[in-house]
């Protein structure tokens, strides 16, 4: 919708499905903290995902047209860290994805500490809509775009509030 081609990083990239498929439109690369997962994904897929860790490792500023991160930020230690670092390697113009759960979405409110996306030390942050955009605005990001799934989804999904996606630009 945003950037239909470029070069596209994935933060969490796990065994590489998602950026599998994208390496049919993008120039794609991955960052995956866990070993065995980034080696599937380079035996199977034949990816670029690396093992470092995305903070430290030097990347050229403006390198990307497009970060994702599916359901990665809730798990790190410094979110703004990341975010930071995003924004240094996005070209101008370039986009952010992510999702995360919405700790202010109906779910959450009721069922409280029971809502199925509170996980304690796997999940360190949990986000609201205000939250998240508070933190990428700190860093210059414009959101574009908050979309929530429908409340009503396939068994296969049976989540109802599972992912917030958001569409972030640098200006």
């Amino acid at each position: 919708k945003y950037c239909q081609q470029g070069s596209l990083l994935e933060i969490g990239s796990a065994y590489g499905f998602f950026l599998n498929l994208a390496s049919k439109y993008f120039q794609t690369t991955g960052y995956e903290i866990s070993p065995k997962a980034a080696e599937y994904a380079r035996t199977h897929f034949k990816l670029n995902i690396k093992s470092d860790d995305f903070l430290t490792d030097h990347i050229p500023d403006e390198s990307f047209d497009i970060v994702v991160m599916w359901d990665v930020i809730e798990h790190l230690p410094n979110p703004q860290n990341f975010i930071q670092k995003i924004y240094k390697v996005l070209k101008r113009n370039g986009i952010l994805a992510l999702t995360t759960g919405d700790i202010n979405s109906f779910m959450a409110q009721i069922q409280g500490e029971h809502w199925r996306l509170i996980h304690p030390p796997i999940h360190l942050h949990y986000f609201s809509k205000q939250s998240l955009t508070n933190l990428l605005q700190k860093f210059n990001f414009d959101v574009l775009e908050v979309s929530y799934p429908g409340f009503w989804r396939k068994e296969v999904f049976n989540q109802n509030d599972r992912d917030v996606r958001r569409g972030y630009n640098r200006p």
